[in-house]
């Protein structure tokens, strides 16, 4: 093992250590040509083996305590997006992750979580089948080092330029090098294509060293995990998980910054962008002539989405396994306000729909909600038929007055539900849809919004005639079944229901909610995926497991939160 010498005024910094090739050259290590190949390649290998290395290690319990640093130690105060992955968490989770993973016939065949015992191995074998790193050994040149625990983020370089920084846990710095080395390689050729120093229990990758060293240098005088921001959103999303996400204030400036960036074209004449080289990775592009030196961002568009996230205060994500139940929690302070979903006194009313219902999302609607929506998207247009344009000519079009008919028709809050006793096998023949208990719940006015319903039914025409509406205390209800839209009108209990609050804990709080029991009715989820069609066996036996998912918002001291959770049986 080859110490680095700290530069001046480090040292009480990170301990700086390398490969011999490193001290070679104590200013850039890795610095060949071939325009960071490996480096790419070192990010996605390192994500993706230990996205699943602890599944294999929960199988023995070897290790049944999380502790120890986490990545948000070895990154700077100002990093402004930040991932990481935590595969040696408290023990619970580990082992709810792992009994619930087993009960999905698709993931325990495709990891063979039952009989594998080293999930890293696994997946880099699957890395290495792509045709990547195929002379790096993972049993001689990886397993003898590799950490539990993996962030990946993004670092300010002056105003216009950000970094990208690895930070991966190691747990013997003497065999790392070597690894680090062949992973450095792996993209062809002689010269390594990133650089690395080691501080703490973490190896601090980038792509150079001399990179690496000046942003430990950063970490060592304030980190991540020290800023009151990060710590401000961690602490709104409660226990710590599998996974933990990080934006800071400054990450929108940044965001819109980059995107520009990507849409400027040199001033070298016509140019067409063409979708196809891209299409493997999932990235779709306008295809069509630009003009030369143009930007399809204008100033003012850029200008007016800094200014819609002016008061944003940062974000926080955790994924978790707990009791039971995969959940996402986030939270996110400062966001745009007056939307769908927003801030407000009214609840969504899901709770009061059936308690038979095998779905449903509902929608707290705060006042001049479209308004305000469509505010903001003018706001960030640009040239092209303006908003009011748009508007007029649906009024046109549909007879109504917009957006203000809209919110009206909308009420305080929406619900849509569709019920788990709907015989998906008789629907499939019926002629006029009665077959489907599903509907529309609007806590509203009735006397303001049924004359809406008029005006939209008159423009439809005749095919109206088989929209049910009711109408009773303050509610308005919609169907094609007479029956279901009735029971829309009265109070339901699916607040009640067991399910329901597992998965939408604070549902008289959220001002949205999404949710599907699975196991509602006479099992309606089981009968879709068998009339999926090609692969309805394996699509029924992975849905058999699910027992319920809700989603749902709600606004605390101007703090948004969101919650994803989904229970298995």
């Amino acid at each position: 093992m080859t110490t680095n010498t700290p530069p001046p005024g480090a040292a009480d910094g990170p301990e700086y250590l390398g490969s011999a090739e490193a001290t070679g050259d104590p200013t850039y290590f890795g610095t060949g040509p071939g325009g960071g190949r490996s480096w790419g390649i070192l990010a996605g290998v390192t994500v993706a083996v230990l996205a699943v290395v602890g599944l294999g290690g929960w199988g023995a319990f070897t290790l049944l305590s999380g502790g120890g640093s986490q990545p948000s130690e070895a990154f700077p105060a100002d990093t402004i997006g930040y991932v990481s992955i935590d595969l040696d968490p408290a023990a619970d989770q580990k082992i709810e992750g792992l009994s619930i993973l087993r009960k999905f016939p698709g993931i325990e065949k495709e990891l063979d979580i039952s009989d594998r015992d080293d999930l890293r191995r696994y997946v880099f074998e699957k890395i290495q089948d792509e045709g990547e790193c195929k002379d790096v050994d993972y049993e001689e040149d990886i397993a003898p080092w590799i950490g539990d625990r993996l962030g990946v983020g993004a670092v300010p370089q002056g105003e216009d330029d950000v970094a990208a920084l690895v930070a991966l846990q190691v747990t013997d710095q003497e065999a790392a090098p070597a690894g680090l080395d062949a992973l450095a390689r792996c993209g062809g050729g002689d010269d390594a294509e990133f650089g690395y120093v080691f501080s703490g229990d973490y190896a601090v990758i980038t792509e150079t060293t001399k990179q690496a060293r000046l942003l430990a240098d950063e970490a060592a005088e304030g980190s991540l995990a020290d800023d009151e921001t990060f710590q401000a959103r961690m602490s709104e999303v409660g226990d710590s998980g599998i996974v933990t996400m990080y934006a800071s204030a400054d990450a929108p400036d940044y965001l819109v910054d980059l995107q520009e960036s990507m849409f400027a074209v040199p001033d070298a004449g016509v140019q067409t962008v063409s979708a196809e080289p891209l299409s493997e990775q999932g990235v779709v592009l306008t295809s069509g002539p630009i003009a030369p030196g143009s930007d399809q961002m204008p100033d003012e568009m850029t200008e007016q989405l800094k200014k819609l996230y002016a008061d944003f205060e940062g974000m926080a994500g955790v994924v978790r396994f707990e009791d039971g139940a995969v959940e996402f929690e986030f939270a996110a302070a400062g966001m745009p306000s007056g939307l769908p979903g927003g801030s407000t006194d009214e609840g969504t009313g899901v709770t009061e729909l059936p308690a038979s219902t095998g779905a449903a999302m509902a929608l707290a609607l705060p006042d001049n909600w479209l308004e305000e929506y469509l505010r903001q998207i003018s706001a960030v247009m640009g040239e092209g038929m303006s908003i009011d344009e748009m508007l007029s000519q649906l009024e046109q079009e549909s007879g109504l007055s917009l957006p203000e008919d809209v919110e009206t028709l909308l009420g305080d809050n929406v619900a849509i539900a569709v019920d788990a006793d709907t015989d998906f096998e008789a629907l499939e023949s019926s002629e006029d849809g009665r077959e489907l208990l599903a509907g529309i719940k609007v806590q509203g006015e009735p006397e303001e919004i049924l004359p809406i319903v008029e005006k939209i039914k008159a423009k439809i025409g005749p095919e109206a005639d088989r929209l049910v509406v009711e109408d009773g205390d303050g509610v308005v209800a919609f169907g094609l079944n007479p029956d279901y839209v009735e029971g829309l009108l009265s109070e339901g209990d699916l607040g009640d229901e067991e399910s329901f609050q597992d998965v939408v804990p604070d549902a008289e709080d959220a001002s949205s909610v999404f949710y599907v029991n699975f196991d509602a009715g006479d099992g309606w989820a089981l009968e879709l995926a068998e009339q999926a069609g090609e692969g309805a066996p394996e699509a029924k036996e992975n849905v058999e497991p699910l027992d319920a998912l809700g989603l749902s918002t709600w606004v605390d001291d101007d703090v948004q939160h969101a919650l994803f959770r989904m229970t298995t049986d």
